[in-house]
């Protein structure tokens, strides 16, 4: 990981994880937001 080519690599490399971590923030976001919901409606 640390020894890898500049820019064919780098290009790829980039697109993937960014995708990956974009989704992975929206789902613990949505998950975050419902247990929030569920915790309020519960105590409420």
């Amino acid at each position: 990981m640390a020894t890898r080519k500049p820019l064919e690599e780098g290009k790829t490399f980039e697109h993937g994880p960014a995708k990956f971590v974009f989704v992975s923030l929206i789902v613990a976001v949505v998950v975050m937001h419902v247990v929030g919901l569920a915790i309020v409606m519960h105590f409420t």
